[in-house]
C-alpha cells in the first residue's frame, strides 16, 4: 500500500456532520463541493445530447438515493432538475440560430431521463453513491492530499508561465483541439466518454490499475521500503525521456522511418474489409478537411452538394471569418454534422440529411485501420502475446547492467539485421507493390494467397512436430542447410534454353504442378520411403498411388549399398540412373533428355511401356553404346511397371511444356551430386513435410500469385519472387553481418541468427514460450475457418493492413538501388540504438512488473473487453475506443507545437516532481474509499 495512503490523518471525515463546511479548510471544503456540482453538471451533459446510454439505455426510473443528500445542501431535493436548468441556460446564451433552437428542443424533449440519469449517476466512482464520494474527497482534504496535489499543481502553472515556448505550444494545441472539436460536438464527445467511462469493463480496469499501483509502490504496510517495483516512478522516468526525446526530434531521417509515419496517419483511414468483415453496429464520425472542419458532402461529380460552394475554387467549400459556412448567398450554414437521431433534418444514426442525402462525408471509426489495429491488439492481449514476447526477449538477451540497454550484438538483433537486408533487391519493393496492389484489386484473391500460407506454415508445424530433427539448430539441419543454399544458388546459376533466368522457369514450372500435380508432396514421400515401390492395384485412402504393403522399405540401419544389394531410395536410384544417362549421347541426343522427353508425355497407365519406346526409336539400339546402360534401361523398365515414375510424369510434362527439359536434366544432375552426403541422411526426416501439405499450399501460392504482377513495371510475381529468390541466396557477392564479418549470402543472415536463437531459447527452457507465442500469433494471424464451404481467414483484420503497410514501405524504398542500401543501413543503425537505449530496459522491467502482480489477470481482461468489438451496441466500448481514437487522430499536433512543450513536459513528469504521483495518490483514494 502507499505509504501516504497510510499517514494519520489530520482530521476525521467520519464524525462529523455531512457536510462540514466550517475551519481552517473550509476553502478546500467549499471547493469540493463546487467540484461535485461541476461533475453533476458534467454528467447531466452525458444524457442530454440525444441519448440515455449512460443510465444504461432503458430510461428507465432510477432511485435519488444519496444523491437527495448534496442536492438538499444546493437548496434543491432533486439535483438533476438543478442541472437540467443550469445546463438548459448554457446552451439558451448561445447566440440565436436554428442549431441552439434544435439543441434546445431536444433537450427540452428529453428532460425526464435527463434528470433522472443525473440523479442516478452524478458521483466520481460511477458504482457508489455521492455521499460516500463526497466523505473521500473531504478525506482527501483532511489528510493533505488534496491540498498538496493543488499546491503541485500551482507550482507547475508557475512553471508554465516563465516558459513562453510552452505556452505558445499550448495555445496551438489547444487552437487544434478546437478544431478536431468540429469532428463531434462538445455534448457527444461527453455523451461517448460518459458511455464508455460507464461500463463495467473501464471500472474493473480501474480498480486493477489501482490495485496494481498499490502493490508495486515499493514500501510495506509501514512506509519502509521492501524491495517492491516502483511501478510510477518508472513509468513516469520513461514517459519523462520520450517527452525531452520528442522536443528534440526533427523531421524523419529516412524515408523508410517516413514510412512508418505514414502507417501512423493510415490508421484513421478506411479499411478495405472483405465481405465476412462484421464488427457489429457502426459508431459515425464526421471527416474533416485540411482545416480541421467538417467535411461537406460532395456529388459523383466530385463538386460540393448545395447548400455549400466553393467560390474561390481552392478544393474547400467557403467559410467566413469565424470559420461558418456559407452558402451561394453568402449567407451562414447552420446545420452541425449531428444532432437528435431521426428528428427533421437528421438520420437515424443523426447524421445531417439534406433533401434525403447527407450533408456531410461521414466514417465509420469501425470501419478504419484504426479499429483493425485495435482489434488485433486486443487477440493478441487475450492470448498474453505481449508477456510471452517480454519473457523471450529477457530471456534472450543478457542483463544489462544498471542504466544501460541490452547489447545490440544478440542473435534476435542480427536477425532484425538479414530482414532489413532483405529490401535491399531490386525485386523486393516491386514485391511490395504487387502485393499492395493484389489487396486493393482482388480482396478474395489475396486472402486465398494467405490461406494457402497459412495451410503451409501449419503442415510445416506438424511435420516438424513429427520430424527427429530437434530443430533448425540441429546439427543435421545446419550441415543440410549449409550444403542447399550452394547448391541452390548453382540450381539458380544454372542457364536455360529460353533465356530467362532459370530460378523464374523453376518458379513457373512449379506453379504449374499444382494443377498438373494437385498431390505431388503425398505422391514424392514413397519414393524417399521404399527401396523398391509396387503400384496399387485397388485405391486406397492415402494420396499416393503406391502399395505400401507390397513395397519395401529402405533399411535405415544400413548404408545404400549392402554388398551387391540395393538399399537406396526409389528417388535416389531415379537420380543415379538420370546422372548416368546424361553422359550417353544416342543418335545425337542426350539419352538422359531422350528419357525425360518420353516420359513427360506418358501416364501411369502408359508409363510402363517407356523402355518399349526407347528401343523402338529409329537407331537407338545400334547406337546404344554407353558401358552399363542397358543394366540401367531394365532398371528403368522395372521402376516405370512398378510405379516408380508416376510422380515425376507431372514434373517432366511442366518443363517439356516449357521446353526446358534440358534443364531439367542439369537440375536433377546437379541434385544427384550430393544427394548420398546432404539429402540420403535426412530422407525419413523429409517425409512428414511431402506428406503434412505443406508443398501443396507452396505450389498453390506460387499458382496464384500468377495473377498478381507490379503495378508499375509489369513483372509477374512468381518472376520477382524468382530475382528475389536469387539475390537471397547468391554467393558470388558481397554481404556483411552485422559486426562486419562476411557472410556467405544474405540467407544466411536470416538463416543463421534463427539457429542461434532456437538454440539460446532451448538451453535456457524457453522453448515452449516460444511455441506457446508461435500458436498465439498463428492464432490471430493466420487461423482459417470455413464460410458456407469456403475457406477463410477467421480474422479478417490482417488482409486491409497488410495491404497499407506493403504500400507503404513499396513507396518508402528507393528505386534507385545505392539509395536503397544506404536506407537500410540508416535503417539497422536505428535498430541497434533503439536497442541499446535504455528506455527498452525500463519498458520491459514495467511489463515485468505487470506480469509478476496479482492483478496480472484483472489488468489484461479489462484491455480485452476495451479492445474486444461487441455485436450490441449497448455492451459494446470497443466502438467508443475506436471513435474517441480517431477523433484524436483526425488531426495530429503540429511538431512543432509539441517540441515546444515537451521541456515543460519533461519537468512535470520528473519522478522527483510530485504532481502525478500526487494525482495517482488521490485517484487511488478515491477508488478505494
Amino acid at each position: 500500500m502507499l505509504q501516504e495512503r497510510r499517514r494519520a490523518p489530520r482530521g476525521s471525515g467520519r464524525g462529523r456532520s455531512r457536510l462540514p463546511l466550517r475551519g481552517p479548510l473550509k476553502g478546500w471544503r467549499l471547493a469540493t463541493l463546487a467540484c461535485l456540482w461541476s461533475l453533476a453538471i458534467g454528467a447531466g451533459a452525458l444524457v442530454g445530447c440525444g441519448t440515455d446510454s449512460i443510465s444504461g439505455g432503458s430510461g428507465a426510473a432510477g432511485g435519488v438515493g444519496a444523491s437527495s443528500t448534496v442536492a438538499g445542501v444546493l437548496g434543491s431535493n432533486d439535483l438533476g432538475s438543478v442541472v437540467f436548468e443550469v445546463y438548459r441556460s448554457t446552451i439558451a446564451d448561445d447566440p440565436a440560430s436554428a442549431s441552439r433552437d434544435a439543441r434546445l428542443a431536444a433537450l427540452d424533449a428529453r428532460r425526464a431521463p435527463f434528470v433522472r440519469a443525473v440523479n442516478d449517476v452524478v458521483n466520481l466512482r460511477t458504482v457508489s453513491n455521492v455521499a460516500q464520494t463526497t466523505d473521500a474527497l473531504y478525506a482527501l482534504v483532511d489528510d493533505g492530499t488534496l491540498p498538496a496535489l493543488t499546491d503541485h499543481i500551482a507550482a507547475s502553472l508557475e512553471d508554465l508561465a516563465r516558459d513562453p515556448a510552452a505556452l505558445d505550444s499550448l495555445v496551438q494545441l489547444l487552437q487544434s483541439a478546437t478544431r478536431k472539436g468540429a469532428g463531434l460536438p462538445v455534448e457527444e464527445t461527453i455523451t461517448l466518454l460518459g458511455r464508455m467511462f460507464n461500463y463495467p469493463e473501464t471500472e474493473r480496469l480501474w480498480r486493477a490499475a489501482v490495485q496494481l499501483v498499490d502493490e508495486n509502490d515499493g514500501v510495506d504496510a509501514a512506509g519502509q521500503p521492501n524491495g517492491e517495483p516502483t511501478l510510477v516512478p518508472d513509468l513516469l522516468a520513461l514517459l519523462r525521456r520520450a517527452a525531452l526525446k520528442a522536443g528534440q526530434a526533427g523531421p524523419p531521417s529516412g524515408q523508410l522511418q517516413g514510412a512508418l509515419d505514414e502507417l501512423f496517419a493510415a490508421l484513421r483511414e478506411d479499411a478495405l474489409v472483405n465481405g465476412t468483415f462484421d464488427f457489429g453496429p457502426s459508431e459515425w464520425v464526421v471527416r474533416l478537411d485540411a482545416r480541421g472542419l467538417p467535411e461537406p458532402a460532395r456529388g459523383a461529380n466530385g463538386a460540393l452538394l448545395a447548400p455549400f460552394v466553393d467560390t474561390d475554387r481552392d478544393g474547400l467549400a467557403d467559410v467566413d471569418a469565424s470559420q461558418r459556412f456559407l452558402d451561394a448567398s453568402g449567407a451562414p450554414i447552420d446545420r452541425p454534422p449531428f444532432g437528435p437521431a431521426s428528428s427533421a433534418g437528421f438520420d437515424g444514426e443523426g447524421r445531417a440529411l439534406e433533401g434525403g442525402q447527407l450533408l456531410y462525408a461521414y466514417q465509420d471509426a469501425k470501419r478504419t485501420n484504426l479499429a483493425l489495429f485495435l482489434q488485433l491488439g486486443g487477440e493478441l492481449l487475450q492470448r498474453d502475446a505481449h508477456g510471452k514476447a517480454r519473457r523471450l526477449l529477457e530471456g534472450l538477451f543478457p542483463t544489462p547492467a544498471a542504466g544501460s540497454g541490452y547489447s545490440a550484438d544478440a542473435p534476435l538483433v542480427d536477425l532484425a539485421w538479414g530482414l532489413l537486408g532483405a529490401l535491399e533487391p531490386d525485386a523486393t519493393p516491386k514485391l511490395l507493390r504487387a502485393l499492395a496492389d493484389l489487396i486493393r484489386r482482388d480482396t478474395d484473391l489475396a486472402e486465398r494467397l494467405v490461406v494457402s500460407v497459412s495451410r503451409g506454415f501449419s503442415a510445416s508445424r506438424a511435420a516438424a512436430s513429427q520430424s527427429s530433427f530437434v530443430g533448425l539448430s540441429d546439427p543435421r539441419v545446419k550441415d543440410l542447410i549449409d550444403d542447399l543454399l550452394p547448391l541452390l544458388d548453382d540450381v539458380f546459376e544454372t542457364p536455360s534454353g529460353s533465356g530467362s533466368s532459370t530460378a523464374r522457369q523453376v518458379i513457373e514450372t512449379l506453379a504449374q504442378l499444382n494443377t498438373l500435380a494437385p498431390n505431388v508432396g503425398h505422391e514424392l514421400a514413397p519414393l524417399l520411403r521404399y527401396r523398391s515401390v509396387e503400384r496399387e492395384t485397388s485405391p486406397d485412402a492415402d494420396k499416393n498411388a503406391i502399395d505400401e504393403a507390397r513395397s519395401t522399405l529402405v533399411d535405415r540401419a544400413q548404408p545404400a549399398w549392402i554388398g551387391s544389394s540395393d538399399n537406396r531410395s526409389t528417388l535416389h536410384q531415379l537420380l543415379d540412373l538420370v546422372a548416368r544417362a546424361d553422359g550417353c549421347s544416342v543418335i545425337g541426343n542426350n539419352l538422359a533428355v531422350l528419357i525425360l522427353n518420353l516420359m513427360a508425355d506418358q501416364s501411369p497407365s502408359t508409363v510402363g511401356s517407356l523402355v518399349s519406346l526407347l528401343n523402338a526409336l529409329p537407331g537407338f539400339l545400334p547406337n546404344l553404346v554407353c558401358g552399363g546402360v542397358s543394366q540401367d534401361l531394365q532398371s528403368l523398365d522395372a521402376l516405370a511397371k512398378a510405379g516408380g515414375l508416376d510422380a515425376l510424369l507431372p514434373l517432366a510434362k511442366a518443363f517439356k511444356d516449357r521446353g526446358e527439359i534440358p534443364l531439367l536434366v542439369r537440375l536433377l544432375v546437379r541434385v544427384q551430386r550430393d544427394y548420398d552426403v546432404v539429402i540420403r541422411p535426412v530422407e525419413e526426416d523429409l517425409i512428414p513435410f511431402l506428406e503434412s501439405g505443406a508443398v501443396e499450399a507452396l505450389l498453390q501460392v506460387l499458382d496464384q500469385s500468377r495473377g498478381v504482377s507490379d503495378p508499375v513495371s509489369g513483372e509477374p510475381a512468381p518472376d520477382l519472387l524468382a530475382a528475389l529468390l536469387e539475390a537471397l541466396v547468391d554467393d558470388d557477392g558481397s554481404v556483411s553481418g552485422p559486426r562486419g564479418a562476411p557472410a556467405a549470402s544474405r540467407a544466411h543472415l536470416l538463416i543463421t541468427p534463427l539457429q542461434q536463437l532456437e538454440l539460446q531459447a532451448r538451453q535456457q527452457g524457453l522453448s515452449g514460450e516460444a511455441g506457446a507465442l508461435l500458436d498465439a500469433l498463428q492464432e490471430v494471424f493466420l487461423e482459417v475457418v470455413n464460410v458456407n464451404g469456403v475457406d477463410r481467414l477467421r480474422n479478417g483484420s490482417l488482409i486491409p493492413l497488410v495491404a497499407r503497410a506493403a504500400e507503404a514501405f513499396a513507396q518508402a524504398l528507393p528505386a534507385d538501388a545505392g539509395a536503397r542500401a544506404s536506407e537500410v543501413a540508416s535503417a539497422r543503425q536505428g535498430l541497434r540504438d533503439a536497442i541499446a537505449s535504455p528506455d527498452l530496459v525500463t519498458l520491459v522491467a514495467v511489463l515485468r512488473t505487470i506480469d509478476a502482480a496479482p492483478s496480472r489477470q484483472l489488468i489484461n481482461q479489462g484491455l480485452v473487453d476495451l479492445l474486444t468489438p461487441r455485436r450490441s451496441r449497448s455492451d459494446d466500448i470497443f466502438g467508443g475506443v475506436a471513435k474517441v481514437g480517431l477523433l484524436l487522430l483526425h488531426e495530429p499536433p503540429a511538431a512543432g507545437s509539441l517540441q515546444g512543450l515537451a521541456p515543460f513536459l519533461g519537468r512535470v513528469l520528473d519522478p522527483n516532481n510530485q504532481l502525478v504521483p500526487d494525482a495517482v495518490r488521490a485517484f487511488q483514494r478515491l477508488l478505494t474509499a
